[in-house]
């Protein structure tokens, strides 16, 4: 791309400068019922980890689905970045408004990355302006997708996926730079790796991407060349990633999975239909994006056909491709190509593949009208020149403008949208000042579990009970609010990634052993609420009651006479939800599961009951964020339960001697403990082996900086063999 300013950018601006105005209410920082506030409550706890000298990569989230090491599964990479942004600001900004800023910044330059790729990727400063400048206008029907509901205050707060929609389109210029060229290895091995540790789905959509990428154009021999070049790539940026991805997948077994749907039929007319249906770029106003696709597509394949257009094939082939797996895949399983790493179809997500391209397309044939406009014009002002002088310039003029009002109808549908979020947002941000109810009851709970003290969980409610009637503002419940406190509490999950995820919605307010089995110990209802028996009053207001439930604590001695094993997360979940609506919680006689159980491991077991369930004593000296510590006595060895999410980082001691440790109903840690007075902690470890993983990451990246311009000598060398044998 030339040293000189290309002056098509100015119609990059546009939207550029439209966002930044429109989206400035994301800035305020509301709490959010979508992701938003789950990213927000992640950063805070790397935060939070790396102020107490614990591992930043891999810790354990008490608030989280009864707690769960959300790190060691889920791409960190942009809460770091904050983590890091914030400490580089010297404190001076608050930690989530560091956040908030990160996402405006990624959501108004969107539209510059777009341009840098495509012009990375040849597309004419005409063709790469109009691909810019209808980036950020898409208007798709929730689907997940690159439209901006997916990530602000009034959508879904996809984090992640929002670094990872401008590393996707980074990733795929620099990726075709060293394929084509065999040059900027670094760079595209730093991008791809970012990728993966922002978000593991797209790293795998880029990586068949690059794989297309290869295909485009040559013949086997330049593929050869290539897929040395590739395989290079993929080797250096999964071991700069295999911190986080290894671990992710040797410990998949305690992350949620959900069992693949039956989809929609696939074939021709599913690919179609979603292919050409204006509700993926233009849902709810006048189909102007998707005008540009169709006239896109009519004027790219000739030019890949006849001409073999790189551009146009690829970007063909992209779309193809991605509206294959997207719409047509599900009926037969090929949708379902993450399922070894996710365990469900997630075909549907691959939408933003599918986008990437289109956006790449509606650049070529915006540039083709523009170019056609541009040489009407030349035609009817400058028609025997050739000096380069503003009147030869000047024809080019009116296919910006043209563009321009093409694209107004998407610009104003975008304002409308962006007006009710900002409406929305001010509106929350009114009913959070004056609704001085919730703010007592918030400040009571938070000065109960104050900084190192646990109090118990907080419960207000679920959205399909009354939970959902108690609001603040058009769209916030108390329950959110609640879960932006960081306060510990049984709240619907905000992704479901624990094995415990079930419960929050099974849970049943009107049972005493529940609240005790989950340690709930506040409960917030309408002021006028009907409640159980069970409840104590301690807090009353106009507008909220909240009540004391009286728990055994966070630990608690159990018996677990039945042992079963389970092979499958689907039956652990069946038979815990069963567990939990019968009689056993209020018994306190458990399941002790043998999970995932081997092939040897086939019948249940019994074991004699435990007397520490009536005669055992137990008292939570201390609960924090990745430790337990509970003083435990019984004249008799038993099964004491921690009310937190199961998981083998977990290492459990009695008076400092190791105890076994295994996983109860429903998905709990619990542990032998033996006979006598003991000082039982319980302290999550890091996964084995991630630490030394991420050793040898940044020791790998040390030597690609160093040998960076030797990365291409086996291609090279290969090219060498070709040309000779050629010869």
């Amino acid at each position: 791309m030339s040293r000189r300013l290309e002056w098509p950018l100015l119609l990059v601006l546009v939207p550029v400068l439209c966002n930044a105005v429109w989206l400035w209410p994301e800035l305020l920082g509301m709490p959010s019922q979508a992701d938003t506030a789950f990213h927000g409550l992640m950063i805070e706890q790397a935060s939070a980890a790396l102020a107490d000298g614990r591992s930043p990569v891999d810790f354990w989230i008490p608030q989280l689905e009864f707690g769960f090491p959300q790190f060691l599964y889920y791409q960190h990479l942009p809460h770091l970045f904050v983590v890091a942004m914030h400490r580089v600001l010297g404190g001076s900004v608050e930690l989530l408004s560091v956040f908030h800023g990160v996402r405006w910044l990624l959501l108004v330059a969107f539209p510059l990355t777009v341009y840098w790729s495509a012009r990375q990727l040849d597309w004419s400063p005409r063709e790469a302006a109009v691909a810019a400048a209808a980036s950020s206008l898409i208007s798709g029907d929730a689907r997940f997708g690159f439209e901006y509901n997916s990530y602000i205050w009034r959508g879904f707060g996809l984090y992640t996926q929002l670094w990872a929609m401008h590393l996707s389109f980074f990733a795929v210029a620099l990726l075709s730079r060293v394929l084509k060229t065999g040059n900027g290895y670094l760079s595209a091995t730093l991008c791809l790796a970012a990728l993966a540790l922002s978000q593991l789905l797209y790293a795998y959509m880029i990586a068949v991407t690059a794989v297309l990428v290869l295909l485009v154009h040559g013949g086997p021999r330049a593929w050869a060349v290539r897929g040395v070049r590739l395989a290079m790539l993929g080797l250096v940026s999964l071991s700069l990633s295999a911190y986080m991805i290894i671990p992710f997948l040797t410990q998949q077994a305690y992350l949620s999975t959900f069992p693949v749907l039956p989809g929609a039929s696939g074939g021709f007319s599913a690919i179609s239909a979603g292919l050409f249906s204006s509700s993926i770029l233009d849902h709810g106003r006048w189909p102007v994006l998707s005008v540009l696709f169709v006239l896109s597509l009519v004027v790219a394949l000739p030019l890949a056909l006849r001409h073999a257009d790189v551009k146009a094939r690829r970007a063909l082939l992209g779309v193809v491709v991605w509206a294959v797996l997207c719409f047509g895949a599900r009926s037969n399983g090929a949708g379902s190509l993450m399922l070894g790493m996710y365990g469900a179809d997630v075909s549907f997500r691959f939408i933003g593949a599918l986008e990437l391209f289109a956006i790449l397309l509606i650049g070529l044939g915006g540039g083709w009208l523009w170019q056609q406009v541009e040489r009407l014009v030349h035609r009817m002002i400058v028609p025997n020149t050739s000096a380069m002088s503003w009147r030869a310039a000047l024809p080019a003029l009116p296919g910006a403008v043209v563009l321009l009002i093409i694209l107004i109808p998407a610009l104003r549908e975008r304002r409308a949208f962006y007006a009710s979020n900002a409406r929305w947002i001010h509106q929350t941000q009114t009913a959070l000042r004056e609704d001085t109810d919730l703010h007592s009851v918030l400040t009571s709970l938070s000065a109960l579990a104050g900084e190192g003290v646990y109090a118990g969980r907080a419960y207000a409610g679920r959205p399909n009970d009354f939970g959902g009637t108690m609001r603040v503002g058009p769209v916030l419940r108390v329950a959110d609010v609640v879960k932006a406190r960081s306060l510990p509490a049984l709240v619907p999950p905000y992704q479901g990634l624990s094995l415990n995820t079930e419960m929050a919605w099974q849970f049943s307010d009107a049972s005493a052993a529940q609240f005790d089995l989950f340690d709930v110990r506040y409960a917030i209802v309408p002021h006028d609420a009907q409640v159980p028996t069970f409840f104590t009053p301690f807090l009353q207001t106009n507008s909220y009651g909240v009540y004391r439930v009286a728990t055994r604590g966070f630990t608690s001695w159990i018996t677990a006479e039945d042992r079963r094993p389970a092979r499958t997360q689907t039956r652990l979940l069946r038979e815990n939800v069963a567990w939990l609506k019968s009689e056993a919680a209020e018994q306190r006689s458990f399941i002790r599961w043998d999970y995932p159980a081997d092939g040897a491991s086939v019948a249940a077991v019994t074991s004699p009951p435990s007397a520490c369930v009536q005669r055992g004593q137990s008292t939570d000296a201390y609960v924090g964020r990745d430790s337990i510590v509970s003083d435990v006595r019984c004249d008799a060895a038993g099964v004491l339960l921690f009310k937190t999410s199961y998981h083998p980082n977990w290492r459990v001691t009695a008076n400092g001697v190791p105890v076994h440790t295994f996983m109860v109903s429903p998905s709990f840690l619990a542990a032998e403990i033996p006979s006598g007075a003991q000082r039982v902690i319980a302290i999550y470890r890091v996964t084995p082996g991630k630490h030394a993983l991420l050793g040898l990451g940044l020791f790998v990246l040390a030597v690609l900086v160093v040998a960076r311009d030797r990365l291409d000598a086996p291609a090279r060398w290969l090219e060498r063999r070709v040309a000779a044998q050629d010869g």
